[in-house]
């Protein structure tokens, strides 16, 4: 399902919690707004994050549920049309997977009480529902700490089986051949000495004119070791002369290795590139001044909420980038920074328009320097400065209501 079915099969007490969510409010806050008890609006922000299906843990949910869902939420929907709010139904398979959240995180709101004079409706043993990524984290939860006590015993049988070893030291035996002799002492003879008789100086007796004869110690010769140095290799910066093609991706064989998925999965359709749900993608690091051209076709899909788009022309981490937000339903567009990756700081005076639905668009983006410039069809739309993003590369956070074609980056002087 993409973004807009899954807010579309919200309930409204769970439509109402998101929203309110989304406000700013923390769940205290929701709890005296809607006059319930916080273990009543717990239950209700775990369905949601579960239903839409949300990656990560506690903070890093929430944060995630504010970057992907919250804008456009709060954009288009308001306290009166919760009110009047009526999901929408879903497959077989979804809603088998919805009701069995509802049955892990109940709300008093949902329980059907028995009429008057009969009795309550019999208990269900419920079924456990554990997303994929929930059972990846218990598993690695456990892994850890077996290893470790897998190692401690292993360490403890090898102290076990050999601390009383006796130690053992090479002597030398009257045939001049190094024998091993044990010894009872492990404390003291703890250390191998290796004696050799071939060490030790050999005297010989010289020639002399007097009656007493001279000696001359004599010892073998050292072997003296050569060693030649290896030269290692320092990197050189490469400088890429301008005009030179950073990359290229007209989909035409799928999607090219260079991109790198940190979020969703790619659709392609067409020879063409758009998001089944939430995309994000990138591509290079390292690049100082470049052009990026490409063709895109948004489409506003008939709801009431639209999922805003970015076009990343700078992007260094997924913490630190900046981009140029696209509000296809409004068909604005302005510039917005992050430093944590989950609030974006809107620049101001960067807001432009004319990006128009249901038709396709060439886009050009160029970073020069400390500059960055946005323009549709040879139409210059907006541009802004900023020296905090020295090198990156470039990325796209899209969905299926944007179809990109033709990305082409190319080195500028």
């Amino acid at each position: 399902m993409n973004t807009l079915a899954k807010l579309k099969a919200l309930k409204r007490i769970e439509i109402e919690v998101l929203f309110w969510m989304c406000q700013g409010l923390t769940n205290d806050q929701i709890a005296e707004k809607l006059d319930r008890p916080n273990k009543t609006i717990e239950s209700r922000i775990s369905r949601v994050y579960e239903k839409l299906e949300v990656p990560g843990q506690g903070a890093d949910k929430r944060g995630a549920v504010m970057a992907i869902y919250c804008e456009t939420l709060g954009g288009n929907v308001n306290e009166e049309m919760i009110r009047k709010w009526v999901p929408e139904p879903v497959n077989g398979g979804e809603d088998q997977r919805i009701q069995a959240i509802e049955r892990i995180y109940p709300d008093p709101d949902d329980i059907v009480s028995s009429p008057p004079g009969g009795s309550p409706p019999p208990l269900t043993r419920p079924e456990i529902y554990i997303s994929q990524g929930d059972a990846h984290r218990r598993l690695r939860r456990w892994v850890l700490p077996l290893v470790v006590i897998i190692l401690g015993l292993l360490a403890i049988i090898y102290f076990l089986l050999f601390r009383n070893r006796t130690p053992q030291i090479p002597l030398i035996s009257p045939s001049d051949t190094p024998e091993i002799i044990p010894t009872a002492d492990s404390g003291v003879l703890n250390t191998a000495v290796a004696l050799t008789l071939s060490a030790m100086p050999s005297l010989t007796p010289a020639a002399s004119n007097t009656s007493e004869p001279t000696f001359t110690a004599t010892t073998p010769p050292t072997a003296t070791s050569t060693f030649t140095a290896t030269p290692t290799e320092t990197p050189t910066p490469t400088w890429v002369p301008a005009g030179t093609v950073l990359f290229e991706d007209n989909f035409t064989n799928g999607l090219s290795d260079g991109w790198t998925v940190l979020y969703g999965k790619p659709s392609l359709a067409n020879e063409q590139l758009t998001g089944d749900g939430p995309l994000w993608i990138t591509v290079g690091k390292g690049w100082e001044n470049y052009q990026i051209d490409m063709d895109v076709y948004p489409r506003n899909a008939l709801a009431q909420i639209s999922q805003p788009c970015q076009l990343i022309p700078r992007f260094t981490s997924q913490e630190s980038y900046i981009a140029i937000k696209v509000i296809i339903s409004t068909h604005g567009t302005y510039w917005v920074e992050t430093t944590d990756g989950k609030t974006w700081r809107e620049i101001a005076n960067s807001k432009g328009d004319n990006f128009y639905s249901f038709r396709e668009q060439h886009l050009t983006m160029r970073v020069e320097g400390d500059k960055y410039s946005f323009e549709l069809d040879g139409r210059k739309i907006s541009s802004i400065f900023s020296d905090q993003y020295p090198r990156g590369g470039f990325g796209m956070w899209i969905d299926d209501n944007f179809i990109v074609d033709n990305v082409k980056i190319v080195a500028l002087p």
